[in-house]
Formats: C-alpha cells, sequence, structure tokens
C-alpha cells in the first residue's frame, strides 16, 4: 500500500479485475430480467452454423455498447478488452466489429427487423399489462441523422443524412415502432400507415386516445 501524503486517500495494487463500466453492469442485469435473451433466440434467424454466434449474442452485445455511450462498431472493442466487466455478467463473447457487421447485413436480409419487431411487441405486452393506465397517447417524431455516405440524401434541415420516424408512448417513454427513411423522406409521408402500424403494438386491452404528430395534439 502507497500512503498519500499531500490528498487524503490512500491507493493499493491488487491483481483484481477492475472495469471503467461498473454502471452499465445494472443495465445488463436489466435486460436479463426483461427476458431479452430468450426472445431474441425466439423470434431472431438462427446462426447458419453450429460454429456462428447466437443471435441473443450479438444482440446483447449491441445493447451494452449502445448503452454505454457507443457509437460505431469499433467502440464494441471496448467491451471486448474489458475482462472485468465481461465477468461480472458472464459474458463470454463478444464478436469482433467485422463479425457484427456482417450478422447485421445478413439479418437485414433475411427477417431480422421482423423479428426485433416480434421482440419489443412481447415486451410492451408484457409491462403495458401490468399498468392500471388504459388510455395513452402516442407521439410521433421524425430524427435526422448526419450521414457521410454518398448515397446519403439532403434533409430539409439542410444536411445529408437520414431521417427515420419512432412512435413511442408519452405516459411511459416505451417504444411502438420504427421506420428507416431516407433523408429527402417527409416524415409525414406515412403517417396513417405508421399509426396503425403502432396500435397493433399495444394490448388489446389499451388504446390510443391522443396523437401528437411532429409537434401537433390529435385526440380521438
Amino acid at each position: 500500500m502507497i500512503h498519500q501524503t499531500i490528498l487524503p486517500f490512500k491507493t493499493e495494487i491488487t491483481d483484481e479485475r477492475l472495469t471503467s463500466h461498473a454502471g452499465l453492469v445494472l443495465y445488463g442485469e436489466f435486460v436479463h430480467g426483461l427476458c431479452v435473451n430468450e426472445l431474441v433466440e425466439r423470434y431472431l434467424p438462427k446462426p447458419r452454423s453450429n460454429r456462428g454466434f447466437k443471435a441473443s449474442t450479438y444482440v446483447y452485445s449491441l445493447l451494452l455498447m449502445l448503452h454505454g455511450g457507443g457509437r460505431s462498431l469499433e467502440d464494441i472493442r471496448e467491451l471486448r478488452l474489458d475482462s472485468g466487466f465481461r465477468k461480472v455478467l458472464s459474458l463470454k463473447k463478444v464478436p469482433s466489429p467485422d463479425a457484427f457487421g456482417n450478422w447485421l447485413r445478413r439479418m437485414g436480409d433475411k427477417g431480422g427487423l421482423y423479428g426485433l419487431l416480434g421482440v419489443n411487441r412481447k415486451i410492451l405486452q408484457k409491462w403495458m399489462s401490468r399498468e392500471v393506465l388504459k388510455d395513452y397517447t402516442l407521439d410521433i417524431d421524425a430524427t435526422g441523422i448526419k450521414a457521410e455516405k454518398y448515397e446519403a440524401m439532403m434533409t430539409y434541415k439542410g444536411f445529408r443524412g437520414y431521417m427515420p420516424i419512432l412512435g413511442h408512448i408519452a405516459e411511459n417513454g416505451m417504444i411502438l415502432c420504427d421506420e428507416f427513411q431516407e433523408g429527402n423522406d417527409s416524415p409525414a409521408s406515412i403517417n396513417l400507415k405508421f399509426i396503425k402500424h403502432c396500435e397493433a403494438q399495444i394490448p388489446n386491452v389499451k388504446r390510443i386516445t391522443k396523437k401528437v404528430l411532429l409537434g401537433k395534439l390529435f385526440i380521438r
């Protein structure tokens, strides 16, 4: 042990595993509590071989990375190298960034997005059925995302990128649906279709009575 003589603290040498992602452990436990991994295995395509990673391995690692502040697939390396964090969560396998890229492209071609929609629907129905509230407000808005890709289109905000639309419940913040859109797509062009899609996600005993579309309130 090294005694400090200036500031009132001490340092100590240890061979224990340390992590800079201690707060992220609680989120990992939360994901397990929602049974996300089990739902992912039920709804998403299986690996192409016995040596391939399960879909839940990709999804769980990706959720941890994004919730921890990651913004690109390269950021997954931080979790791969953090042995202390992986030990606490029993995270034995974390795919490489290249493996993630290949898997995401494959899921886009083989119905992975529809599988995730099924996962989200089950979580929504499970937790909303426990709420006393029956009438909800649907909040729909588009989010501009800047992109440096050549094929990215010019948005109405003056930059090149994409304009995905998101629908969530105002009362509890839960996400109902999302829809990817090109940058030059009108955010309101798919409102009716998108609203019906959102309504189909909630339990039958619940209903959407108010809608906030791009900042404007509509009451059924």
